[in-house]
């Protein structure tokens, strides 16, 4: 703490605090929207990333444990996929193992995970046999980005109601953000 406070002081002002809703809504939604194939900036891999760890992230606001709590991903995953609908839960293995695990560990889906963008398909999660007659998926990110946002929005929802039990980490500052002295 002694050598990170007098660089602190030099170049931030002060540190501002995030709650869950501000994170969802503006990291979750707002800066991963951009990023679909027809947003602003367009970067559909990266987005595959970002959305597997997301779901996790939702699953841990379902949960009573701490945000850092070891040993808790898969659950937190599969919790966060019952949000994103019954087409997923139906599938949470192979996604937790094929894609969160995947992307989370070395930036790349297990063998037997296809990724796609189709802005026109109205299908996600096809299914294939490849190997010796192993299941595989096909994910198309514009499908799973919007049911996703909605698996954001009944968290949000969730929150703003006070779905929560009474002291839920989700009513507390999640994230301390520097704010730069130069603005």
């Amino acid at each position: 703490m002694t050598f990170w406070y007098p660089l602190f002081s030099i170049y931030y002002e002060y540190m501002e605090n995030k709650y869950p809703v501000e994170f969802i809504r503006g990291t979750l939604i707002g800066t991963l929207e951009s990023m679909l194939p027809s947003g602003q900036h367009g970067y559909p891999y990266e987005l595959f990333i970002l959305i597997s760890i997301g779901i996790e992230y939702l699953g841990a606001c379902e949960d009573s444990f701490p945000w850092h709590k070891k040993r808790c991903s898969e659950s937190r995953f599969h919790a966060g996929l019952r949000l994103l609908g019954p087409i997923y839960e139906k599938e949470n293995e192979i996604l937790y193992k094929k894609l969160r695990c995947g992307m989370a560990h070395v930036f790349a889906p297990v063998i037997g995970l296809g990724l796609g963008e189709n802005r026109h398909s109205t299908e996600n999660l096809h299914t294939f046999t490849y190997g010796d007659n192993e299941k595989g998926l096909d994910l198309n990110v514009d499908i799973l980005f919007s049911d996703f946002k909605k698996a954001c929005k009944l968290v949000i929802n969730k929150i703003d109601e006070r779905g929560y039990v009474e002291g839920s980490k989700v009513y507390e500052p999640f994230l301390s953000v520097p704010i730069s002295k130069n603005g």
